[in-house]
């Protein structure tokens, strides 16, 4: 069992954020406080990034959804509203997949359900960005251009974000555990296993998203039953950093509909 480092708000129905490469449990900033404000929500640091260590074994995918069910299980959750961005929704496909009686929905965010070449590419060039750029602030705005919309970079979102990361002095990840994770995320090809997936699930995706782009979104739909596709108009490729009270209010929109539903 790994050492994962978890954090728990709120009260009411329970929600599970499970964040992508690169982001620690801290990424979900306003989205997180705004969900506590009417759900129990529970989010927590991937092996090898924030306070969760790598450890020296070799892992996978589905170890990384084990990780997250076992930090459900030591919170005290038996059923939760799953939200997964990036690689946390393949995480959340894996969780879904074993244990699918703990998820009540499944929220899927700029995440992919077959293998893809351009993006195995695009995250090996992100895990070489530390070595071909040393300047800290540079660093961070050459991620940054992939991860946020135009609208992001233009009203300030971008530099406050930038700003933030340069001033935090948590753990963070290093250049191996950000490599060794990214190949794991890069290996994630479930395809027809998918189809199994018998949860409300929506996928949603920014549609200026150049990380994931909307084509994988629509193959993910094609291959889960009932799943439906938002397209967020304007947003990159983590809209709840971008606009936190519109992307809460989709999931509670979408929560709404299947709660009524049953």
């Amino acid at each position: 069992m790994a050492d994962i480092w978890a954090r728990q708000a709120g009260e009411g129905e329970d929600v599970l954020l499970v964040s992508g490469l690169g982001d620690d449990h801290a990424v979900w900033g306003e989205a997180f406080d705004l969900l506590a404000a009417s759900h129990r929500v529970v989010s927590f640091d991937n092996r090898g990034i924030g306070r969760s260590p790598l450890g020296p074994e070799d892992f996978t995918l589905a170890e990384m959804a084990r990780d997250a069910l076992d930090v459900i299980d030591a919170m005290g959750v038996e059923t939760a509203h799953v939200v997964g961005s990036s690689m946390g929704g393949a995480i959340s496909q894996e969780l879904v997949l074993m244990e699918p009686e703990r998820v009540r929905t499944l929220a899927l965010v700029g995440t992919w359900g077959r293998y893809d070449e351009h993006l195995a590419r695009l995250l090996r060039h992100h895990a070489e960005l530390p070595r071909l750029i040393e300047d800290p602030r540079h660093l961070q705005e050459a991620i940054c251009l992939w991860v946020y919309s135009g609208a992001a970079h233009m009203d300030g979102t971008v530099e406050a974000l930038i700003e933030a990361a340069l001033a935090d002095e948590g753990p963070g990840q290093t250049e191996e555990a950000f490599a060794r994770t990214a190949e794991v995320a890069i290996g994630h090809d479930p395809g027809e296993r998918l189809r199994a997936i018998d949860v409300p699930t929506l996928v949603a995706v920014g549609e200026e998203d150049r990380i994931v782009p909307l084509r994988l979104s629509r193959g993910l739909v094609d291959l889960i039953s009932g799943s439906r596709l938002e397209v967020l108009p304007e947003r990159g490729h983590q809209p709840f950093q971008e606009d936190a009270a519109g992307f809460v209010e989709m999931l509670r929109r979408f929560w709404d509909e299947h709660r009524a539903a049953d």
